[in-house]
């Protein structure tokens, strides 16, 4: 399966749709540590669905959480919510990459040379390194289950997978 990447800073939303496809352990098998802000925390035990022991069984052992005060955030100025800025934020501070679905993140996470991946990306690098079977059926739930992914975007990873 290879070397693990380096740590991540996650965004709560990567998490909700790994978790809503039953795939949240890939992100253990991909990366060091995960560096959650505590705003991701309380959004995903707060937010829709049943997390509660899922995702501290799967992600446990590599979880740092860390306090919104202790996060050095990116400037306001991107149209980002705060939790956003502290993701991205975080995975500056420590030279992780930076797990976050948002177009205006992304952009923002470049913009200051952090390192970015999506859902889709972790679908993608876990089947490449053997972690995770065909990606196409998780991506059509992940739809059905109203998570927004642009066709070009399918399209590109079914063919990075062998499975266009």
């Amino acid at each position: 399966m290879g070397t693990l990447l380096e740590d991540a800073s996650l965004d709560a939303s990567v998490c909700i749709a790994l978790a809503h496809v039953e795939h949240l352990h890939l992100l253990g098998s991909l990366f060091g540590r995960l560096l959650l802000p505590d705003s991701v925390v309380r959004e995903l035990l707060d937010g829709p669905g049943t997390f509660d022991k899922a995702w501290q069984v799967a992600l446990e052992r590599n979880v740092v959480r860390f306090e919104s005060s202790s996060i050095r955030s990116i400037a306001p100025g991107w149209g980002l919510s705060a939790t956003d800025r502290e993701v991205v934020g975080l995975a500056k501070s420590h030279g992780a990459w930076a797990l976050v679905d948002d177009a205006q993140a992304r952009r923002a996470a470049t913009a200051h040379d952090v390192r970015v991946m999506g859902t889709v990306g972790v679908l993608v690098a876990s089947n490449l390194r053997g972690a995770c079977g065909l990606i196409k059926p998780l991506l059509e739930k992940m739809r059905q289950n109203g998570f927004r992914i642009r066709e070009d975007l399918v399209v590109k990873a079914l063919r990075r997978t062998g499975e266009a």
